[in-house]
């Protein structure tokens, strides 16, 4: 550590010189106050042995100048004379940090040198702590910066794969609500025109959040509209069953942190039945004749086992009949008393507004769910599709 030592008298100053010296510190000395000037402005000591009585500028005025640097703060032990109690009070007022009488006992001088460089090495220590401190603040406001510029477009990525209007159809009434979380969970729906008859429905949701998540879900969803278009023949359509035994060959090189649920369903208003399988995904819930019925979730999940199995399950369907597809994120979904949102009360809320037209039923459930959830308990985007076979339909 430098030791800048400012004393007018020569032995005193070669005493304290030399017994800083052997306490392993460099010592700058200075015989006067313009000395001293010179060398806190070249050296930037980090500790001031001064004495009050020297020739201009005296040591008062030197605190003074201390007081004024802009670099790391500096140390000083003020060296006064007996009875000079009010000298001392102005060099304390003044910045002095501890002072020492003079004649001094080299001891003690020794005790407040190493006070000084314990204090010194904590200040060290604190504005390092702080820089970094800053710096770790710098970089977690741009990964925020980022992470936000991530989310915004993995929502338009999301969005973009959502339905963009009805099946064309007579047959039925189509209407969905979907509320992204923060975090952007990529959970996912839409519909597969079959023919003029039949229509796919599929919904997935993903393990996982953010940008991964939503990646994966743009492939699914590239998939499946791909292959509903007829471009690709290999993916079993027409099967529910065989498209999970499909899709779980296919999506079978991730890990198992990256599965999906899915249900996919096709509507077939020929006979007016929806054929679906439901991996691991909440299955459908049909609201007929003012009661509503709830089907048990089927899994695995695909991607998670390679040889898993899927089967294919049947509804009838009858005209006014509504059938509703939801994710789980409507079930993750806590009050503030730490109870989860059921099955039930989404099938009471949906049955509350059975009279309203489809999508406003669709948006009046979802609001009051959130509702009914304390804040922040969104920890997946809420997708709830409805179809309603209109009256006149029937089998052929």
């Amino acid at each position: 550590m430098k030791v800048l030592v400012a004393e007018d008298d020569p032995a005193t100053l070669s005493r304290i010189c030399s017994l800083v010296q052997s306490w392993g510190h460099q010592c700058l000395p200075a015989r006067d106050g313009t000395t001293a000037s010179k060398l806190l402005r070249r050296h930037h000591p980090g500790l001031v042995i001064t004495d009050g009585m020297m020739p201009t500028p005296d040591g008062l005025s030197l605190l003074k100048q201390i007081q004024d640097q802009p670099l790391r703060p500096t140390y000083v032990i003020f060296l006064t004379g007996k009875g000079r109690a009010s000298h001392l009070d102005e060099a304390m007022e003044s910045g002095a940090d501890d002072f020492l009488r003079q004649p001094f006992d080299p001891e003690e001088l020794r005790v407040r040198v190493r006070a000084g460089a314990r204090i010194l090495d904590q200040q060290h220590e604190l504005e390092t702590a702080n820089a970094e401190l800053a710096m770790a603040y710098l970089k977690l406001h741009v990964a925020k910066g980022r992470l936000r510029s991530e989310l915004e477009a993995s929502a338009e990525i999301q969005e973009s794969f959502l339905p963009a209007e009805p099946p064309p159809t007579r047959q039925a009434t189509f209407a969905w609500y979907h509320r992204a979380c923060a975090t952007h969970s990529g959970d996912t729906f839409n519909f597969v025109p079959l023919d003029r008859d039949r229509v796919g429905l599929f919904m997935a949701s993903f393990s996982g959040e953010g940008v991964g998540s939503t990646l994966t879900s743009a492939h699914l969803s590239l998939t499946m509209n791909r292959h509903g278009a007829h471009d690709d023949p290999s993916l079993p359509l027409e099967n529910p069953a065989a498209v999970a035994h499909w899709l779980n060959d296919r999506f079978s090189y991730f890990d198992r942190l990256r599965y999906f649920t899915l249900l996919y369903g096709i509507l077939d208003f020929r006979d007016l039945t929806f054929r679906f399988t439901s991996a691991a995904h909440p299955g459908p819930m049909l609201l007929s004749h003012g009661r509503t019925r709830l089907f048990k979730v089927t899994p695995p999940a695909v991607g998670l086992h390679k040889d898993a199995q899927f089967r294919n399950r049947r509804l009838r369907l009858h005209p006014g009949d509504r059938l509703f597809v939801y994710n789980p994120g409507f079930l993750e979904m806590e009050n503030a008393l730490g109870e989860s949102f059921t099955e039930d009360e989404l099938a009471g809320l949906l049955l509350e507004e059975a009279l309203a037209p489809l999508h406003v039923t669709l948006q009046r459930a979802g609001e009051q769910a959130l509702a009914w959830a304390k804040p922040g308990a969104l920890r997946r985007d809420l997708c709830l599709v409805g179809v309603e076979v209109n009256t006149g339909s029937g089998p052929a």
